[in-house]
């Protein structure tokens, strides 16, 4: 059986126009920050190895809408402790089919859904919401 995770971090990433401002150390505290959340949300539910060819899927349940390029460049730090945690092998195209969709919710309740769905290749049939897990 193919690995299947669905997470749930009651946090948003920061947007990249506000990222783009910070400091360095602001970046590092933000990377660090989203380390501690995937390792704690994966914890029991890990793969026993990184996933070498995956889907992974990133919604972002929030009252305002980033435009597409910043909503994708919003989960950078989450790609990035999915790889430092070892739940992917690697965040590049050659390893991982990455999807991100926003989703309308609630005014101070922001949270980020992350579907993730071994993959036996890159070619497989792109599935719906649903058909992740």
């Amino acid at each position: 059986m193919s690995y299947v995770a669905e997470v749930v971090i009651p946090r948003l990433p920061k947007a990249p126009n506000v990222m783009g401002k910070a400091s360095i150390w602001a970046t590092q505290k933000e990377r660090v920050i989203w380390r501690r959340l995937i390792n704690h949300a994966f914890m029991g539910i890990a793969p026993k190895a990184p996933l070498t060819c995956a889907l992974v899927k990133c919604v972002r349940v929030s009252a305002s809408r980033c435009d597409d390029d910043n909503l994708g460049f919003s989960f950078k730090h989450v790609l990035d402790a999915l790889t430092f945690n070892g739940i992917i092998k690697d965040d590049s195209p050659k390893t991982i089919r990455y999807v991100h969709q926003h989703e309308k919710g609630k005014r101070g309740q922001g949270k980020i859904k992350i579907f993730i769905r071994e993959l036996e290749n890159l070619a497989q049939e792109e599935p719906n919401h649903e058909a992740v897990l």
